[in-house]
């Protein structure tokens, strides 16, 4: 009974928790329908552009599953954003952002952000998310994270994803992204999330692939695994799509990987 009463406890708790809630609302042109559907990607592998952050899906995760992550992920960078400048006040945006998943059922290891050090004169972001991604994610993993960064490496300045990215991850000199790589896990979603923010002398749309000389960037990255309870987020998923409203068209979109 006593275990009983604390799972009601935090079912309550993400209740209460998601309607106090404030978040960022898109305020530009709306933009069309996703380029392609959850739903068409099945339980097949799928990236998503998901506002700042990258997720990618290996086959076999339902489609609950995938709109539960995205708009779950989604939720917390527009809270985040609402209550902080995403790209000044990383440390309390990322704060804000943790609380929300851990507040509508995310259980998270402990994090902490380090600088990117390297003995090269000049380095990729990209060649630092893929060696993140490597030391906490499964190969299986690691495969569609590259195939979904090359993917919107690809993607023409012009289409919803890109458009979406290069909006939601950075300014002129500062970015904060994330990259999330999800897999099936004992009917749960188990997620290897890498969080990174970094300050250069300029940052363009292309900066992921841009070659940065060490002196003109300051990388830090941190890198965590995440479990989605769904016993918790069910009683709140609902609520949730309720909140983000047309948000969920607006910022996601999906990656042909």
């Amino acid at each position: 009974m006593k275990n009983d009463q604390t799972f009601s406890q935090q079912q309550q708790k993400a209740i209460d928790y998601i309607r106090s809630l404030e978040i960022e609302t898109f305020d530009g042109q709306e933009l069309d329908t996703r380029a392609a559907s959850i739903a068409e990607t099945g339980e097949n592998e799928a990236g998503f552009v998901d506002a700042g952050s990258l997720t990618s899906f290996v086959a076999g995760l339902t489609i609950t599953h995938k709109e539960d992550t995205l708009n779950s992920t989604l939720l917390a960078q527009l809270a985040a954003n609402k209550a902080f400048n995403r790209e000044e006040q990383t440390k309390e945006w990322y704060g804000k952002y943790h609380e929300v998943l851990e507040n509508v059922g995310w259980v998270i290891s402990a994090f902490q952000f380090t600088e990117y050090e390297t003995s090269a004169s000049s380095f990729t972001v990209e060649k630092v998310v893929i060696e993140i991604l490597t030391a906490i994610a499964t190969q299986s993993e690691i495969l569609i994270a590259i195939k979904m960064l090359e993917a919107l490496k690809n993607a023409s300045a012009d289409s919803k994803p890109f458009k979406i990215w290069d909006s939601s991850s950075h300014d002129a000199v500062n970015g904060n992204f994330q990259i999330g790589t999800c897999l099936e896990s004992d009917g749960n979603v188990a997620m290897s999330l890498g969080a990174f923010h970094f300050k250069a002398t300029e940052v363009k749309s292309t900066f992921l692939w841009f070659n940065y000389a060490r002196t003109s960037i300051k990388l830090y990255k941190g890198a965590q695994q995440v479990v989605l309870n769904e016993q918790i987020y069910s009683v709140v998923r609902k609520m949730i799509i309720e909140k983000l409203g047309n948000n969920a068209v607006n910022y996601v979109a999906n990656l042909e990987i």
